[in-house]
């Protein structure tokens, strides 16, 4: 049987349920602070623990976000070897040196008020272990409260060690906690806290099935982890009101009833930031109630038939009805905003189009925003946005995509060549840039999907319906450095940049579905 600590009940005086939140966040606000960066510099110089998830019950834990400072031996070696490629953040975390992280986040906390009279090494040091997980929990139905669950090391020492913090930042009548044998929950009452300590002994949010099944779909553990309960979305579609139940009558004009929707119909989700091949990557997996995504189409290779020396590119490839989603959408915002023919009326007679059909014509089959791999010589001269080497490439029919375009110029009496713009036609795609050479190259002739960083850096790119690649490691590094100067009043000095930035690769981002789960990847890559 786990056994339970706590303050005496708080007053019977009403008490404001956002003041205990906070105060439950002071109360932890050391042990919460390594949740920053800075906690992954102490990888190779503490001691492993649980996972926080094990602490927690499944029954009332809505979400959680935990943090594990003694993750396997292989992220440990990831981090090190990551971290140490970056100057400035080397010498701010001192890496190398062992400092206890811990030391320095408490110290900061007991250097204030009453709480000078408290110090790390006799008050924090003796109890505190190596894993944290703060989350959202409902106890009381459709409301929200605080739990933090820290792991210890001395069961008597921590519940000494956390009267004194209570006591010192006058929160003893507004947080509770409650000890199990290897973790000490935190709440905004003593009630939360013993009944999450009773729930968990029973059922952990670890055992439960849709936890592991979400965790899972994210690969192995990383530092951080996320993971989101069906449950929050259902009390989310609760509280944000509407003039009618979803899916019956009395939902006409409720400006809610779509974001309604998405919670009631909100799956869950889990996610993971890890340390992998010298780099970091965080990977997030949610889903909706509904059927499996019915569109194989991808931006993959509209993105990857740009030139190979592109820098920058965001691309993304439209569901199939967006369009007629988008339109639907404004036809119900158009009650409340547009005046008597609603904005979509409005959007029709000022560009000349006819929604949907003209919206999904150009946008076709996807589009890209890009920018060239050749900065311009001074950055600091450019005035004017045909200065800047940027294209857009709309996949589809190109002859539908240029008869949308003819519409819009000749309802606003203004072509785009009158605004220096050159449009392009290729066998699948349309390209419209300042520069006539590049809009040319953007055709589909490229080869950036075939270059090795930018595959690390968006290695799904082939499945992917919105791709974001930046190529850290371009001429625009030298560029923006030029911007800058050595003087010390420089926020950031030339030479700093560029020694701190000098190991960073590119940044990746790719969504995709994979049956009825949408996927996020995020890549931050180093040579």
């Amino acid at each position: 049987m786990s056994e339970t600590t706590s303050l005496p009940e708080p007053p019977s005086s009403p008490r404001s349920g956002g003041r205990r939140t906070a105060v439950v966040a002071g109360i932890t606000a050391g042990t919460l602070a390594i949740v920053g960066v800075g906690a992954f510099a102490a990888f190779s110089f503490l001691n492993g623990g649980a996972a926080a998830e094990q602490a927690l019950p499944a029954e009332s834990t809505l979400a959680v976000m935990s943090l594990d400072l003694d993750p396997s031996a292989g992220q440990k070696i990831e981090a090190f070897k990551t971290l140490q490629k970056f100057p400035a953040l080397k010498k701010e975390l001192g890496l190398g040196s062992g400092d206890d992280l811990r030391r320095m986040f408490f110290d900061d906390v007991l250097d204030e008020g009453a709480c000078k009279k408290l110090s790390y090494d006799a008050d924090v040091k003796p109890w505190i272990g190596d894993n944290v997980a703060i989350a959202a929990a409902s106890f009381e139905k459709g409301k929200v409260s605080p739990l933090v669950a820290l792991a210890i090391t001395d069961q008597d020492k921590a519940a000494r060690g956390l009267d004194a913090l209570l006591e010192c930042s006058d929160a003893k009548d507004e947080a509770g906690y409650a000890l199990q044998d290897d973790f000490v929950l935190v709440s905004d009452s003593r009630a939360h806290a013993e009944k999450a300590v009773q729930q968990a002994a029973t059922r952990p949010l670890s055992d439960d099935p849709a936890y592991q099944d979400w965790t899972d779909k994210v690969g192995d553990r990383g530092i951080v982890n996320l993971y989101v309960a069906k449950r929050a979305g259902n009390l989310l579609a609760d509280n944000l009101g509407g003039f009618g139940p979803l899916g019956v009558s009395g939902n006409e004009g409720d400006p809610n009833a779509a974001a309604r929707k998405l919670a009631a119909d909100f799956r869950g989700a889990a996610g993971t930031l890890r340390f992998a091949d010298g780099g970091a990557e965080l990977h997030v997996v949610g889903g909706l109630a509904g059927d499996a995504v019915d569109d194989d189409r991808t931006v993959g290779d509209v993105v990857g038939g740009l030139p190979g020396d592109t820098a920058a590119v965001l691309g993304f490839t439209p569901p199939k009805d967006w369009a007629e989603t988008m339109t639907s959408q404004l036809d119900d915002l158009g009650m409340f905003f547009g005046g008597e023919d609603g904005i979509r009326g409005l959007i029709e007679d000022q560009l000349g189009l006819n929604l949907p059909g003209d919206l999904q014509a150009l946008l076709g089959d996807g589009m890209a925003l890009s920018l060239r791999g050749t900065p311009p010589a001074d950055l600091t001269a450019v005035d004017s946005p045909d200065e800047v080497p940027a294209g857009l490439t709309l996949a589809g029919d190109p002859d539908a995509i240029t008869g949308v375009i003819s519409k819009i110029e000749q309802k606003t009496g203004t072509t785009l060549e009158d605004a220096g713009v050159t449009v392009a036609k290729g066998s699948d795609r349309v390209a419209l840039a300042f520069d006539a050479g590049y809009a040319k190259d953007l055709l589909g002739d490229g080869d950036l999907g075939a270059d090795a960083t930018y595959q690390k850096a968006v290695p799904d790119a082939d499945k992917a319906t919105v791709v974001l690649y930046v190529d850290l490691n371009s001429k625009w590094r030298q560029a923006i450095a030029d911007t800058l100067t050595d003087s010390t009043e420089e926020l950031v000095t030339k030479q700093e940049f560029l020694t701190n930035t000098e190991a960073l690769e590119a940044f990746g981002v790719s969504s995709w579905h994979d049956g009825a789960d949408s996927h996020l990847l995020v890549e931050l890559t180093t040579d």
